[in-house]
């Protein structure tokens, strides 16, 4: 062979390399929260994870310093493992980057770093919002872009809310509503175009997006599904390094939402006997690759697999009883993922792959339904815990100890439904977040002993609207270190007198107050007469 020719297949060697080499993609990273006091190893999945191509793995938060990955283990085109060292790292969510010598791609806000909470500590529970309907699904994230943290609430009223901490009480915001109940929330990149999305299961067989476009949120319904849906969650089911959107129906089935760029396509990916009742998507059994899991109220437990053509079902276990909910994580600090179910009968259960089959372990139990369940340091204390709500309108924490698992009681509400684990008030410290069938979502905070005694009967005052705006009523949050007599007046924009919500003495504690004449759409004042002195201020409410 002359040189010329060896120089021609050299050539078209690189071009062919050139042509074929592909960018990676990264959907999904495990865990996806860490503390800021020592490296955390993550599992980081997506497609074209070529080796050794793979340069670097980067969380980045801008304006803030990059925590490079180091250790970086590329075991497939799907899957690698990397250690990032959080410590003294800027609390707050970060972008995942992932470069090869092909390109990059980037997760946004994918991962919390976080600071310790304070120790020891008694947990606080403060209202979030009060509604008129029933909050039925929670969540934590970014869905406004402004790389701040939020909270969003589905509720029974047909409108999905955001509730944003401004530093002195919620802020409530709609989003919009449905044809029908919202049932549950979710908040990612469902569209995979790089930006923060939030979607709304409703009752009258639709997802809705929700995006923030900087002035106004902006609506779009995917259809396709033929029954009410229930639950929703955003990831890369089919482990092809894009991100869909997954929901359950009523009707049994489990659907996919993808976006091909110009419309969103849907799939049915299976069914079971009863209505399906939540979906996550993870890597329950530790195989590499990223899986689909429901719950039914058949009292199944499936796993839904990708082929790249078809779709393999597995069950992973069946009882007499509704399942009712679900979540993946280290729930017992082994570094390995499971799947915790939430049943009718008063349980949670671990499911455990063991490389043959799924192991099954009672976590622990209420005295009524379980109905939530969550994975996630919630008590800020650097160990990852198991979260549970139920129907006897109390929370659950169970705590894996090397032994067994240790129950506490955090409060109660209720009837709790929904729970999620997150820095919902973006002070850089995580907390756990339940709706209510009364239409409430309550914050469970780690707060120094004696906190609440302190701040109650203490010296410490404070008044302010639980939520500005309020919706369909107004409702106030009074805390009265003291006996006192309590005055509040509520005024028009022509300075008339509408309503006077409480009057006379009140004793030491924390009271929440309410409006009580009608009230139309509109500014409003309120004016506080107490011991402490007068505090008035402005609110709105819509109707």
């Amino acid at each position: 062979m002359n040189k010329t020719s060896v120089a021609v297949m050299v050539t078209i060697l690189l071009v062919g390399s050139t042509i074929y080499a592909q960018a990676p993609k990264v959907s999904h990273i495990w865990p996806d929260a860490g503390m800021n006091e020592g490296p955390v190893p993550a599992h980081v999945y997506g497609a074209n994870f070529e080796s050794p191509s793979i340069s670097s793995v980067k969380l980045i938060r801008p304006g803030f310093p990059e925590i490079a990955g180091t250790s970086i283990n590329v075991l497939s085109q799907e899957y690698l493992t990397c250690s990032l060292d959080l410590t003294g790292n800027s609390t707050g969510p970060y972008d995942l980057v992932v470069t090869s010598d092909s390109g990059s791609d980037t997760l946004p806000r994918c991962f919390t770093v976080y600071a310790a909470s304070v120790s020891p500590y008694e947990w606080v529970r403060t209202t979030v919002v009060i509604a008129d309907s029933q909050m039925r699904g929670v969540a934590v994230g970014d869905g406004d872009g402004d790389r701040g943290i939020e909270v969003y609430g589905a509720n029974f009223d047909r409108y999905v809310y955001q509730f944003k901490w401004d530093g002195i009480g919620w802020a409530w915001d709609t989003l919009g509503s449905g044809l029908h109940i919202m049932q549950g929330v979710a908040v990612g990149d469902g569209n995979d175009d790089n930006e923060i999305e939030v979607y709304g299961a409703n009752q009258m067989a639709r997802i809705y997006q929700f995006k923030w476009n900087g002035t106004t949120w902006t609506k779009t319904a995917l259809t396709g599904a033929f029954d009410s849906m229930e639950g929703i969650t955003i990831g890369d089911g089919d482990a092809d390094g894009n991100m869909e959107v997954y929901a359950t129906g009523w009707d049994g089935y489990l659907f996919q939402f993808e976006w091909n760029g110009a419309n969103w396509i849907n799939m049915t990916i299976g069914s079971g006997a009863d209505f399906m009742s939540a979906v996550a998507v993870g890597d329950g059994d530790g195989d590499g690759g990223l899986e689909v899991y429901t719950t039914n109220y058949d009292g199944c437990l499936s796993q839904f697999k990708s082929t790249g053509m078809t779709w393999t079902m597995t069950t992973v276990d069946s009882v007499e009883r509704e399942m009712l909910d679900l979540a993946l994580g280290d729930g017992n600090g082994d570094e390995e993922v499971e799947v915790y179910v939430a049943i009718s009968d008063r349980n949670i259960y671990q499911y455990k792959w063991n490389g043959i089959g799924w192991v099954k372990t009672v976590v622990g139990s209420g005295t009524n339904w379980m109905d939530g369940v969550a994975v996630g340091d919630g008590d800020g204390d650097g160990v990852v815990e198991v979260y549970a709500t139920s129907y006897d309108d109390s929370i659950y924490q169970f705590d894996w100890d090397g032994i067994g698992w240790v129950k506490t009681t955090l409060g109660s509400g209720g009837p709790l439904w929904n729970v999620v684990v997150g820095d919902g008030n973006n002070d850089g410290q995580m907390e756990v977040y339940t709706t209510s069938l009364d239409g409430t979502i309550y914050q469970f905070k780690p707060g120094v002993v004696g906190t609440e005694e302190a701040r109650t009967f203490a010296g410490y005052f404070s008044f302010a609207p639980a939520c500005n705006p309020g919706r369909r009523r107004m409702v106030f949050t009074l805390t009265v270190p003291q006996a006192s007599n309590i005055l509040l007046k509520i005024y028009d924009v022509a300075g008339r007198l509408i309503d006077i919500p409480a009057e006379g003495r009140r004793s030491p504690g924390v009271y929440e107050i309410a409006c009580t004449s009608e009230m139309s759409s509109g500014v409003y004042f309120y004016r506080l007469e107490s011991t402490w002195g007068r505090k008035t201020g402005k609110f709105v409410l819509i109707r």
